[in-house]
């Protein structure tokens, strides 16, 4: 299969390959921390300083939630002198997390709505 979009009823339950990748980009974006610094760096590249002292986690922390987030192919390193500096791969991951954040204020919306008519 070239795309997840050419995928068929019957391939579907015999192949879990074209899974694999997008779960992989999910998962990296299922814990709070990344998502926030995935977040920051929608709005441009910061240095692994400006990370840390914005989230407020430790160096290794940060190193490792990056780490996550690089092999993943949702941001780049870049050195600069003697520090890193982030930024997201591709405007791809900004329409990511755009359309998540987007989903989870519709599903707030829909709960207060819910809540009202109560």
């Amino acid at each position: 299969m070239s795309t997840w979009d050419d995928i068929d009823g019957q391939t579907r339950g015999l192949n879990s390959e074209p899974y694999r990748t997008p779960a992989a980009v999910c998962a990296a974006l299922g814990n709070e921390k990344r998502i926030e610094l995935v977040a920051l760096l929608a709005k441009g590249a910061l240095s692994a300083t400006d990370l840390r002292e914005k989230t407020g986690l430790s160096r290794s922390s940060l190193s490792q939630h990056m780490n996550i987030l690089e092999a993943r192919g949702l941001v780049k390193a870049r050195p600069m002198g003697r520090c890193v500096a982030y930024e997201l791969a591709s405007t791809a991951v900004t329409d990511v997390y755009r359309a998540v954040a987007r989903l989870c204020r519709e599903r707030i919306e829909g709960l207060r709505k819910l809540a009202r008519q109560l």
